[in-house]
């Protein structure tokens, strides 16, 4: 993480951009705040990172030609729908299980291991993704039998059901639930599916980010 971040910091120098801070966290990875003298320099370095789908990156103050960027922690490269449960296992492992009122240890364990800023390799069809976001969101009782619906903040894997049926899914999490979706077919707006964010990024492959909280 350590190194890619450092070869993003080059990259962003050669552009005659600079750093503002960077930051390192157990969790969420690296963040860094990069502002670039001007639209061009902001455009090449957006592209850039655009072609390596482990980053995610914000851009803020269209003016001031700055971007937030995230560096993930490397996830295991997914080859099957199974790959992908497992890795969404482990960033959201405070959000499934069984957490004893009291047992900090289990709840520090799930904080050691999830992963904050997470994004899959590897997309999965509407009912793949129905069923790994409610694997994922599932909180149980001790006999193991389930707490309550699967959900987490204002998200339901129900909501899946609203998108196309060709719809491919990137599960994510940008601190909450958050899916990356692509469709031949008109995608749901932001009230159909109640979510608290919805961008399509020009050069991400065609990926419009839906995100809740």
């Amino acid at each position: 993480m350590i190194q890619q971040t450092n070869t993003i910091r080059r990259k962003a120098q050669l552009l005659g951009g600079k750093t503002h801070y960077v930051h390192y966290d157990q969790s969420y990875g690296a963040k860094l705040r990069v502002v670039f003298p001007d639209p061009d320099s902001l455009a090449e370095m957006t592209s850039y990172l655009y072609r390596n789908s482990s980053l995610i990156h914000l851009p803020l103050w269209d003016d001031t030609n700055t971007l937030d960027i995230r560096v993930t922690r490397k996830a295991p490269q997914a080859m099957c729908e199974a790959d992908v449960l497992a890795a969404a296992m482990e960033a959201y492992a405070d959000c499934h299980g069984l957490f004893p009122d009291g047992d900090q240890v289990r709840e520090n364990e799930a904080y050691k291991h999830r992963n904050l800023w997470f994004r899959a390799n590897l997309p999965v069809g509407r009912t793949a993704a129905k069923a790994i976001m409610a694997q994922v969101l599932q909180y149980t009782l001790a006999d193991g039998t389930s707490d309550c619906p699967p959900g987490y903040n204002e998200f339901e894997p129900d909501l899946i059901d609203r998108f196309p049926e060709d719809t491919q899914f990137l599960i994510a999490r940008e601190g909450s639930v958050c899916l990356y979706v692509k469709s031949r077919k008109k995608l749901p707006t932001m009230a159909v599916v109640r979510c608290d964010e919805m961008k399509q990024y020009d050069g991400d492959d065609g990926y419009t980010r839906y995100w809740w909280d």
